[in-house]
């Protein structure tokens, strides 16, 4: 059950708790507590919420921050990504990812990719392609690209969540079907 939306009116101060998943460690060095400052300072602006004060623990992190506008603090991006495709291919060249793509997803769509070269023909196969340079960006790809790296990290921990690492690649189309229509 998903939970109840909250009460997020502009110019009120909110009490914010994020936490790891199971309440794992969030904070294992100064370069993830740098990085997530980083990520604060950019997302407050972004969304517009003044934070006036943190305290960062080893497995979640309490800020105080005012939002600018209604619901600032609720908000969630990207708000989904749809139905996700997996399929185990034999490598990453155009011709294992194109016919991938076009059983995938309709054609004259945009499809975003990082800037990997087996992506080149889709422009030939009548996508509208928009790669991401990830080494040139100042962002790192899980900010860049935070589907793919959040439906990967779902699944890595469905995979050993479900299957205790006795996960076998013999079958790792079924269990990628199994886990796209959870």
């Amino acid at each position: 059950m998903s939970r109840l939306a909250r009460l997020c009116p502009k110019d009120i101060p909110q009490h914010i708790i994020q936490r790891g998943n199971n309440r794992s460690i969030c904070f294992c060095s100064e370069d993830g507590l740098a990085f997530y400052t980083h990520c604060l300072k950019k997302y407050s602006k972004k969304f517009e919420v003044d934070i006036h004060a943190w305290v960062f623990m080893t497995n979640h992190a309490h800020l105080l921050g005012t939002p600018k506008k209604d619901g600032a603090v609720s908000l969630k991006e990207p708000k989904g990504f749809g139905r996700i495709r997996m399929r185990h291919i034999p490598d990453a060249s155009g011709d294992s990812l194109v016919p991938f793509v076009s059983e995938s997803v309709d054609v004259g769509s945009v499809v975003q990719t990082d800037g990997w070269r087996g992506y080149n023909q889709l422009q030939k196969n009548g996508y509208l392609h928009q790669p991401i340079n990830l080494s040139s960006e100042s962002d790192p790809a899980h900010v860049s690209m935070p589907g793919v790296h959040r439906a990967t990290s779902l699944l890595k921990r469905w995979i050993l969540g479900t299957h205790q690492g006795s996960a076998s690649t013999e079958y790792l189309q079924s269990y990628l079907e199994d886990h796209n229509h959870k």
